[in-house]
């Protein structure tokens, strides 16, 4: 309970009976709000809490972060993995606010993928690099070949002049 009062009973979405599940809000560096999931076994903080972060797991990141520590120390662990994903974030909201979205319906924070209206009868399906969303990522055309053929060209033409 100290360890609560020392991050902030402000954070705290819910807490089962048993103490042994704790969520809680953090919020990263562009004022996103994130839940936490932490699991607190029977001996902690002897054991080790794990926290579940719903983030992107791709090349090397995990949802899990299984240092144990205090909660103060977990907390800022999980910052920093969250902001470590905020201009992948930026990137996925620019998507949804700027196209067409298809899929996912409601895309949620840890979406890799968007597939977006081109054209009539043609989409684009893109599969971001949460690291790096904004480098050339896998990119299918999805349609006619009447339809995406010259996309598929255009974008091939030009492929030498993405930065």
């Amino acid at each position: 309970v100290g360890q609560l009062d020392e991050v902030g009973w402000e954070r705290v979405e819910s807490i089962d009976p048993s103490m042994s599940t704790i969520k809680l809000k953090l919020n990263d560096s562009h004022s996103r709000s994130h839940a936490i999931r932490l699991i607190l076994p029977p001996k902690w903080p002897s054991k080790p809490a794990v926290a579940h972060l719903e983030i992107p797991t791709h090349q090397g990141l995990t949802h899990e972060d299984n240092k144990g520590g205090s909660l103060p120390t977990i907390l800022v662990r999980c910052k920093a993995r969250l902001d470590e994903l905020n201009d992948f974030w930026t990137v996925s909201e620019d998507f949804d606010k700027w196209t067409c979205v298809l899929e996912p319906s409601c895309p949620s924070r840890t979406s890799i993928r968007r597939r977006i209206v081109v054209k009539r009868h043609c989409s684009l399906q893109l599969d971001l690099d949460p690291l790096r969303p904004r480098a050339l990522c896998e990119i299918r055309f999805l349609g006619a070949e009447s339809a995406t053929g010259p996309l598929v060209a255009r974008l091939n033409s030009g492929i030498a002049d993405w930065n």
